[in-house]
Protein backbone atom coordinates (compact mmCIF):
# COMPACT_ATOMS: atom_id res chain seq x y z
CA UNK A 1 0.00 0.00 0.00
CA UNK A 2 1.36 3.48 -1.29
CA UNK A 3 1.46 6.51 1.30
CA UNK A 4 -0.85 8.33 -0.75
CA UNK A 5 -3.64 4.95 -0.53
CA UNK A 6 -2.96 4.98 3.16
CA UNK A 7 -4.54 8.11 3.14
CA UNK A 8 -7.24 7.49 1.52
CA UNK A 9 -6.38 8.28 -2.13
CA UNK A 10 -6.62 5.46 -4.69
CA UNK A 11 -8.29 5.31 -8.26
CA UNK A 12 -9.97 8.76 -9.26
CA UNK A 13 -9.14 10.51 -6.13
CA UNK A 14 -5.40 10.20 -7.04
CA UNK A 15 -5.90 11.32 -10.77
CA UNK A 16 -7.69 14.42 -8.99
CA UNK A 17 -4.88 14.75 -6.69
CA UNK A 18 -1.91 14.67 -9.57
CA UNK A 19 -4.46 17.74 -11.24
CA UNK A 20 -4.27 19.62 -8.15
CA UNK A 21 -0.64 19.03 -7.94
CA UNK A 22 -0.14 20.18 -11.97
CA UNK A 23 -2.28 23.18 -11.69
CA UNK A 24 -0.65 23.98 -8.57
CA UNK A 25 2.79 24.16 -9.94
CA UNK A 26 1.44 26.13 -13.32
CA UNK A 27 0.32 28.65 -11.03
CA UNK A 28 3.25 29.15 -9.15
CA UNK A 29 5.54 29.46 -12.50
CA UNK A 30 2.89 32.19 -13.58
CA UNK A 31 3.55 33.99 -10.55
CA UNK A 32 7.38 33.48 -10.79
CA UNK A 33 7.37 34.69 -14.39
CA UNK A 34 4.41 36.93 -14.52
CA UNK A 35 4.92 41.05 -13.54
CA UNK A 36 6.23 42.15 -10.44
CA UNK A 37 3.01 43.73 -9.05
CA UNK A 38 2.91 43.49 -5.48
CA UNK A 39 -1.34 44.37 -4.84
CA UNK A 40 -1.24 41.27 -6.79
CA UNK A 41 1.34 38.95 -4.46
CA UNK A 42 -0.74 40.68 -1.68
CA UNK A 43 -3.93 39.20 -2.95
CA UNK A 44 -2.73 35.85 -3.78
CA UNK A 45 -1.03 35.01 -0.41
CA UNK A 46 -4.12 36.52 1.27
CA UNK A 47 -5.98 33.91 -0.40
CA UNK A 48 -3.44 31.14 0.08
CA UNK A 49 -2.41 31.89 3.60
CA UNK A 50 0.06 30.27 5.11
CA UNK A 51 2.92 29.37 2.86
CA UNK A 52 5.17 27.26 5.75
CA UNK A 53 2.90 24.13 4.90
CA UNK A 54 3.96 24.00 1.58
CA UNK A 55 7.76 24.73 1.48
CA UNK A 56 7.45 22.32 4.35
CA UNK A 57 5.89 19.52 1.69
CA UNK A 58 8.15 20.88 -1.38
CA UNK A 59 11.25 19.82 1.43
CA UNK A 60 10.08 17.00 1.92
CA UNK A 61 9.56 15.66 -1.46
CA UNK A 62 12.66 17.19 -2.79
CA UNK A 63 14.46 15.03 -0.13
CA UNK A 64 12.78 12.02 -0.60
CA UNK A 65 13.76 12.35 -4.73
CA UNK A 66 17.47 12.83 -3.43
CA UNK A 67 17.79 9.81 -1.54
CA UNK A 68 15.81 7.74 -4.09
CA UNK A 69 16.41 8.63 -7.25
CA UNK A 70 20.15 10.04 -7.03
CA UNK A 71 20.83 7.94 -3.77
CA UNK A 72 22.26 10.81 -1.63
CA UNK A 73 21.64 10.88 1.70
CA UNK A 74 19.33 12.78 2.94
CA UNK A 75 20.60 14.34 6.17
CA UNK A 76 23.42 15.57 4.25
CA UNK A 77 21.19 17.65 1.89
CA UNK A 78 18.93 19.07 4.37
CA UNK A 79 21.89 21.21 5.29
CA UNK A 80 22.47 22.48 2.32
CA UNK A 81 19.07 23.63 1.35
CA UNK A 82 18.82 25.47 4.56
Amino acid sequence: MTELEAKGFGGSRIILLNDIKSNSVKLLLSILEGPVDPEISARISASLGDFYVVIKRMESVYLQFLDEELGLPSDANLNQIR
